[in-house]
């Protein structure tokens, strides 16, 4: 290896978020057979089916089609006419489970506190199933996380989880992908081809100037994650950043995993699919980087992404389109079981809207 080539294998490993295996929690067996009928269900995998019906067995998904397709036997039926109904989504991007109060340290267990290389330190032994930000997570119809260490050069081993907050859970089969933290288009370049050397799964995060290399990206099957509000060249390395990244690197083919960056606000990841819309991505495939695009970056597809016969039933009732701001989780279930939408927030709302102002 050439020296310069030593030079840029150590500014790329300087990129690397954290090394990840995923872990999320056993389905539901032996949860109550549901029927959700008369919606108009986005399976993802599949076209929009007006008047369908999803049909939730054992905590999985027995069968997705239209009325006349399924039959519901003696399922308690759910009554959908209306509305739209979605997989669960998923928050790539954030540190659910491992943050409560950002200003406190005690509350926050995502990163090791010493050393460039943490590769060996995994973030599912320091979650926090009792973190109430897993109930806001689940008014807002966000089902699913990837939650991420902190820190360092390698920052560590994330985890997949439900937000039903379980205190245990499975690791998942998956191949374990390399995330890669990249803004500017040499970076990513720079990532890509010792991606090519050596043959890892990887995920570029950030990628504010991916679009400008988009074609590459698609043609090396390499998701990237990024927010679609990002715009403003805050550093020299994302002066190119662009409201119409997502779409123009989802037209090039790419698996574009839209997130917030955030673990108190973690439902906005529908505002940040409905922006992306807006500047020119198609609605199919912005609500396919909300659900099946990080599950196939993150390797768990085989259990959620998509409303699919044997998959976890993780699904959403939305009063309206759910990218768009009007819309709102109605009915949210985790591994085919009802789950409680209030939270901490929505209790305050309440309690504090009544006040007597005089």
């Amino acid at each position: 290896m050439t020296p310069a080539r030593k030079h840029r294998t150590r500014r790329a490993t300087c990129f690397a978020l954290g090394l990840v295996a995923f872990v999320g929690g056993a389905a539901g067996a032996g949860a109550q057979s549901i029927a959700i009928t008369g919606g108009t269900v986005h399976p993802v995998a599949g076209p929009p089916i007006e008047n369908g019906v999803v049909l939730i067995e054992d905590g999985l998904i027995a069968a997705v089609g239209s009325a006349a397709e399924v039959q519901v036997g003696d399922a308690a039926v759910v009554d959908a006419t209306g509305k739209v109904v979605t997989l669960g989504l998923i928050e790539a991007g954030s540190q659910l489970g491992l943050v409560e109060v950002g200003a406190v340290a005690s509350t926050r267990s995502g990163s090791l506190d010493r050393g460039l290389n943490r590769s060996a330190f995994r973030v599912s032994d320091g979650l926090d199933p009792r973190s109430m930000l897993f109930a806001s997570a689940r008014a807002d119809g966000v089902t699913s996380a990837i939650t991420s260490p902190a820190g360092g050069v390698i920052a560590g081993q994330g985890a997949a989880l439900t937000t039903a907050g379980e205190s245990r859970a499975e690791v998942l089969a998956g191949d374990i992908p390399l995330v890669v933290r990249a803004s500017g288009a040499t970076d990513i370049e720079m990532a890509l081809e010792i991606q090519a050397e050596y043959g890892f799964r990887m995920v570029i995060d950030g990628g504010e100037e991916a679009w400008m290399l988009a074609d590459r990206l698609a043609a090396a099957n390499v998701p990237v994650m990024l927010r679609a509000l990002a715009n403003l060249p805050t550093q020299f390395d994302r002066l190119s950043t662009r409201y119409e990244n997502p779409g123009l690197l989802s037209a090039a083919g790419v698996d574009v995993v839209l997130t917030t960056r955030s673990s108190h606000r973690v439902g906005q990841v529908t505002h940040e699919a409905g922006n992306a819309v807006r500047y020119g991505m198609d609605w199919d495939d912005a609500l396919e980087a909300i659900t099946l695009a990080p599950a196939r970056a993150f390797a768990i597809d085989d259990a959620v992404g998509s409303l699919e016969p044997g998959k976890r039933a993780n699904v959403v009732i939305w009063s309206d389109d759910p990218l768009d701001f009007a819309g709102y989780a109605e009915t949210v279930f985790v591994d085919g079981r009802q789950v409680d939408t209030t939270s901490r927030q929505l209790r305050l709302f309440e309690r504090y809207r009544r006040i007597d102002p005089r």
